[in-house]
C-alpha cells in the first residue's frame, strides 16, 4: 500500500508559489516488494483471455507448419523432380488465386466483426463474398482465353489450371471464415477448424501418394481437395448466419 504526503507550497525568490508534490513511498508494514508486484502482474496477465488465446493460435500454428514438414522425407522418396514441379505450379496458381479473391478484405472484415452489429457484419460480408466471385471469374475467364501460353510456360493443363483457381477461392473463404472466429473471439473452434484440416489434408497425400501410388496427381488431388472441402465448410458457416 502506498502512503501519499500532503503537498507542500513553497515561495520562491521572485514571489510566486508553487506546489511540490512527494512521491509516493512504499509503506515499511507491508512486505510488497516491487518484483513481487511484478510478478503478480505477469501471472495475472498470462491467465487473461488474450494470453490463452495467443498460446492457441501458436500451437495451431505451429501444427499447422509442421504437419507438411514430417511428411515432406515421404513425398520425396515417391514423387519425381518433374512431379514437385508441377506441384510447384499448380501451389503458385491456388496461391495466386487465393490472394486475388480475398486480396485487401482480411482487415476490414475482422474490424466490422468485432465493432459493428450482426446484421451489418452480415452486409459486409455479403458484399465481400460477391467482389470474390467476382474476382474468381475474372481470373477463370482470363486463364481460359490464355490457356495456350499457361500450358506452353507452366506445362499444366487446363483442368489443372481451373482446379487450382477454383482451390484458391476456396482457401480465400475459408481464410474470411477464420478471420471471423477470430474477431468474436472464438480461438479453439479457430485452433480446432486449423487443426483438422491439416491432419485431413496429411492423410488424403498419404493415402494417395503411399497407398494407391498416385504420385503428384495424389498429392495434387489431397491439396485441392481438402481445399474444396474448407470453402464448402465455409460456405455452410455463411449460410446459417444467413449470407
Amino acid at each position: 500500500r502506498f502512503h501519499r504526503r500532503r503537498p507542500a507550497i513553497w515561495i520562491n525568490r521572485a514571489g510566486a508559489a508553487f506546489v511540490v508534490r512527494w512521491t509516493p513511498k512504499l509503506s515499511c508494514g507491508r512486505r510488497m516488494t516491487i518484483p513481487k508486484r511484478i510478478t503478480e502482474e505477469a501471472f495475472r496477465a498470462a491467465r487473461s483471455l488474450s494470453a490463452r488465446s495467443a498460446a492457441i493460435y501458436v500451437v495451431s500454428l505451429g501444427v499447422t507448419l509442421g504437419l507438411p514438414f514430417l511428411i515432406l522425407p515421404v513425398m520425396a522418396n515417391h514423387i519425381q523432380p518433374t512431379g514437385y514441379g508441377k506441384l510447384s505450379m499448380l501451389q503458385a496458381f491456388i496461391t495466386f488465386s487465393a490472394i486475388g479473391c480475398g486480396f485487401g478484405l482480411r482487415n476490414p472484415l475482422f474490424r466490422s466483426f468485432s465493432v459493428h452489429d450482426d446484421r451489418e457484419s452480415a452486409s459486409y460480408l455479403s458484399a465481400c463474398l460477391v467482389i470474390m466471385a467476382a474476382v474468381f471469374l475474372l481470373l477463370v475467364t482470363t486463364a481460359i482465353l490464355a490457356r495456350a501460353p499457361i500450358q506452353a510456360v507452366t506445362g499444366v493443363s487446363m483442368r489443372w489450371t481451373l482446379l487450382a483457381l477454383s482451390a484458391g477461392l476456396c482457401t480465400a473463404l475459408c481464410q474470411t471464415q477464420m478471420t471471423i472466429m477470430q474477431a468474436q473471439h472464438r480461438a479453439l473452434s479457430y485452433a480446432m477448424a486449423q487443426i483438422c484440416f491439416s491432419f485431413l489434408a496429411v492423410g488424403a497425400s498419404l493415402l494417395m501418394v503411399v497407398v494407391l501410388n498416385w504420385f503428384w496427381v495424389g498429392r495434387a488431388l489431397a491439396v485441392c481437395g481438402i481445399a474444396l472441402l474448407s470453402g464448402a465448410w465455409a460456405c455452410y458457416l455463411f449460410w446459417r448466419r444467413g449470407m
